[in-house]
């Protein structure tokens, strides 16, 4: 009646892994225990696993009759705490004794363990219960336990009434803990966030939504998309508070740059091929095709709680193969796209970083200059800030100058950039790539050529607000062609929808667009003086 597995104490004790061979024949063999136990019901099995201890304090029940029903009718191995909990389950209406269940406990755990390990490919499957139970399975009273402390002789016996993420060494070594396509140094969580800022100015705010976006964690895979103008601070934002919430990871903390404003965006299968070793999987071990690697990677991370930053995404493609399946793990990913696809098919939360305060503004240029500021100069911070259009990299990069210029007065830097040329002034001598120009060519690259152009032409125009129709006259296109250019515009975030059908073209934008006009040789339209 039992094919896989003959349930005698002595076929138990000498079980070989070549018994089995796959995991449709461990699934077979977990259906034939629960006809050899006397076929339990679901909710028989529920009540004999007991509870398990959820990550907030609350008691579930170990084995959930809706997760059991599903496992045994899937294609996945359960996860070990599941196979635990079920093999107790059916021996305890078996009638057999706490060291015998201790015993085939750790049988039916060594069958899993050398499973996994002879086929990488296999990825345990996570149940419900699984994924939140921590830090102790507890037996019903009806049926207690063994005792950990009397009882620790008995092979399994140090495992039972304790949780999987309690074993020690000697009961699971670290080499059959994880799959064999995992390296060594699997064992350490990742930590990746870079060096955050030291300190970040004015996002208190920013910073008390996205700790709410932890309370969204075990019901759904949360995402956070923070979106916004170059410059504004969005990557700074992101490593601070993932470094102030690194503790509610414990499985590890992953930084991925994507390039997304680079030349050369990052490829989806570099992409997992990065995350995929940052889990800890041998390079000889990565699928070759996108598909296979989204399912390693997604496997990877199942029953883990790990925090993975997309930094500077391209676009909602760009992300979507790399957010994780695990609804105990966070993605938060950068962009200069507004990311409406991610919030619209994948329940992302989006978080637009607008420019500072003034009185956040005046501090970040007090802390770049690092030296004591006469109240004459204090206020002449504050047109600096607003030339600035109160831009974190404008303001720091405002902020460097003035340090790199001890003598020179901040009234008459201040008086510098309200006469000159802002590009050529928002720059930091030697270093070309760390400028307000840079920052925005990343943006303009991703336009159409139709749209640069419309961008170029509307700098030219002068105008910090306009509407379609406007638009579409100084652009000399039609009126649903200027629609389209402009939402792809503001997609990047480099215009501003505002209310009754306008848009905003702050000073900065402005100037940067009227200074690509000139390079590439675009002239001032025809209707300057068309009524918005």
């Amino acid at each position: 009646m039992f094919r896989g597995i003959a349930m005698s104490k002595e076929s138990l004790r000498d079980i070989q892994p070549s018994a089995l061979e796959s995991v449709d024949d461990f699934l077979r063999c977990m259906r034939d225990l629960r006809l050899w136990a006397g076929q339990p019901s679901l909710r028989r099995l529920q009540r004999l696993a007991g509870t398990a201890r959820a990550a907030n304090g609350d008691e579930i029940d170990a084995l959930p009759r809706s997760t059991v029903s599903s496992v045994l009718r899937g294609r996945r191995v359960p996860r070990s705490e599941f196979v635990a909990a079920y093999v107790a389950a059916c021996l305890r209406y078996r009638g057999s004794g706490e060291r015998e269940i201790a015993e085939s406990v750790e049988v039916w755990l060594t069958v899993w363990r050398r499973l996994c390990a002879m086929s990488p490919a296999v990825s345990p499957a996570m149940s419900p219960a699984a994924s939140s139970a921590v830090p102790s399975v507890m037996a019903p009273a009806a049926f207690p336990a063994v005792s950990t402390a009397a009882d620790e002789s008995a092979p399994g016996g140090a495992w039972f009434g304790r949780a999987p993420s309690a074993w020690t060494p000697r009961e699971q070594p670290p080499s059959e803990r994880r799959p064999s396509g995992r390296t060594p140094g699997a064992a350490v969580p990742p930590q990746q966030l870079p060096a955050a800022p030291a300190a970040l100015v004015g996002r208190e705010f920013d910073l008390a939504v996205l700790d709410m976006q932890l309370e969204r964690r075990g019901c759904a895979v949360p995402v956070v998309a923070v979106s916004g103008m170059p410059g504004v601070g969005k990557t700074a934002l992101a490593v601070h508070w993932a470094r102030q919430v690194a503790d509610h990871f414990p499985d590890g903390q992953i930084h991925l740059d994507l390039r997304g404003s680079g030349r050369a965006p990052m490829r989806t299968e570099q992409a997992l091929a990065v995350l995929l070793r940052a889990l800890g999987m041998a390079e000889a071990d990565i699928p070759a095709d996108v598909e296979s690697r989204m399912g390693s990677y997604r496997s990877l991370l199942a029953g883990r709680r790990v925090l993975i930053v997309l930094d500077d995404a391209l676009d909602t493609a760009q992300i979507r193969p790399l957010l994780p399946g695990d609804s105990r793990c966070l993605a938060v990913a950068t962009s200069r796209n507004r990311l409406s696809g991610l919030v619209a098919r994948d329940g992302a939360h989006r978080l637009l970083l607008g420019p500072l305060d003034p009185a956040a503004s005046r501090r970040m240029l007090i802390q770049a200059i690092g030296r004591a500021v006469d109240p004459g100069g204090a206020r002449a911070l504050d047109g600096i800030a607003r030339r600035c259009m109160q831009l974190p990299l404008a303001l720091r990069i405002a902020g460097a100058n003035l340090a790199d210029r001890p003598d020179q007065d901040i009234r008459e830097y201040a008086a510098e950039l309200e006469r000159g040329d802002r590009m050529a002034a928002l720059a930091i001598d030697g270093d070309e790539s760390d400028t307000v120009p840079a920052a925005f060519d990343g943006s303009y690259r991703l336009l159409s050529p139709e749209a640069q152009r419309l961008l170029c032409t509307l700098g030219l125009a002068g105008r910090a607000e306009f509407t379609v129709e406007s638009a579409a006259v100084i652009g000399g296109v039609g009126g649903d062609e200027a629609r389209r250019l402009l939402n792809q515009i503001a997609a990047e975030n480099l215009i501003e929808p505002a209310a009754r059908g306008r848009y905003l073209l702050r000073d900065l934008t402005r100037d940067y667009a009227r200074g690509r006009a000139r390079t590439e040789g675009i002239g001032p339209p025809p209707a300057l003086t068309s009524n918005a």
